[in-house]
């Protein structure tokens, strides 16, 4: 698969603390990557819902609950109203962004949330998450409480922000979205809390970002 194409930044551009790691990963507990440049949009309104599917995007039934797309896209659903989508693979990316520009105010209370601006995206994988978040959210995030395709819209590190199950069976995996504004923030909590377990950054990667499995 060909690499997404990247037209924005990272809010973790020429931090020290984001350099990948070439220890092996095979011992690491947690491993941990800015996501932050791939694609991810949001829309919110009363229609969302209907144009969303009518568009071919396949909605979980209840808020709180994210699902994997065909094009390899995960879609989260905030609210009733209110869904994020983001990227994993070429398709998806493509498809992300012509949603976005080609997005018009008509009639539809369907209403453009462009997140590449308002949210950092970290990608954590790794046995140890649910200890590792456990030192810094108050949400039992153990699989046996927070299934796959789970989402909660809480507080890690005293700052806002959405933690998604995008794991399976095979894999556990989070995904992590906050304030870009407090994103070197975040990271460097997430990086001293995963030194208890031998957590590594690791580089970006769109292969592994097509290892999702939520059913």
């Amino acid at each position: 698969m060909s690499a997404i194409e990247i037209h924005a930044s990272s809010p973790l551009q020429d931090h020290p603390g984001a350099s990948a790691s070439p220890r092996n990963q095979t011992d690491a507990g947690c491993l941990l990557s800015d996501w932050s440049l791939l694609p991810r949009v949001g829309f919110r309104g009363t229609d969302t819902p209907t144009t969303l599917t009518g568009q071919g995007y396949q909605l979980p039934e209840q808020p709180n609950q994210a699902s994997r797309q065909t094009d390899g896209s995960l879609l989260l659903r905030l609210s009733a109203k209110e869904c994020m989508l983001l990227a994993s693979s070429q398709a998806s990316a493509a498809r992300i962004e012509q949603l976005e520009q080609r997005w018009q105010q008509n009639s539809a209370r369907h209403y453009l949330l462009p997140r590449m601006d308002s949210h950092a995206w970290f990608h954590l994988q790794g046995p140890a998450l649910p200890q590792l978040l456990a030192k810094l959210c108050a949400i039992d995030l153990r699989t046996v409480r927070f299934t796959p395709g789970q989402l909660v819209q809480t507080s890690v590190a005293r700052n806002n922000a959405i933690v998604v199950n995008s794991g399976g069976a095979q894999q556990s995996q989070f995904e992590l979205l906050c304030d870009r504004a407090t994103a070197r923030y975040m990271w460097d909590v997430l990086l001293d809390a995963m030194a208890e377990f031998n957590g590594q950054v690791i580089a970006a990667d769109t292969d592994l970002a097509n290892q999702g499995d939520i059913d």
